[in-house]
C-alpha cells in the first residue's frame, strides 16, 4: 500500500510499479477496522469498497485519515468491528455494480 497526499494505491507485493487498484482519498468516505484482526475496510461510494490487512493497520488508517483531512479539510470517521473476516461490511465490485443498474432503473421509471 502506498499513501499519498491525494490518494491510495494497493500495489503488487513484487512489483511497485503495477498497482492493482487507485483510491482518490476524497472519494473515501470512511474506514471500518477489525479490532481483533489486522484488517479494515476503506468505505468507497462512489466506487466499491476494499478490504486490507497489514500488520501496519493502525498507521495506515492514521495516514490516510491525516491526508484526507488535510486534503479536503473533513474528519472521517473509523468504525470498529469486533469481526474477524470484514466481508460482511464491504460492497464488492459485483454489488456496486448491480446497484447502478438498479439506480439506473429507478431513475428511468421516475423519469417516465
Amino acid at each position: 500500500m502506498i499513501i499519498t497526499n491525494r490518494a491510495v494505491y494497493n500495489c503488487k507485493n513484487n512489483n511497485m510499479s503495477k498497482c492493482k487498484r487507485r483510491i482518490a482519498l476524497a472519494d473515501i468516505e470512511g474506514i471500518t477496522q477489525s479490532t481483533v484482526s489486522d484488517e479494515f475496510v476503506l468505505h468507497v461510494p462512489a466506487e466499491y469498497d476494499y478490504r486490507f490487512m497489514g500488520p501496519r493497520k493502525a498507521e495506515a488508517i492514521e495516514w490516510i485519515q491525516s491526508a484526507r483531512e488535510k486534503l479536503t479539510g473533513k474528519s472521517m470517521m473509523v468504525a470498529q468491528s469486533s469481526q474477524v473476516v470484514l466481508k460482511s461490511v464491504t460492497v464488492t465490485r459485483t454489488e456496486a455494480e448491480k446497484r447502478k443498474v438498479v439506480s439506473g432503473r429507478l431513475i428511468l421509471t421516475l423519469c417516465l
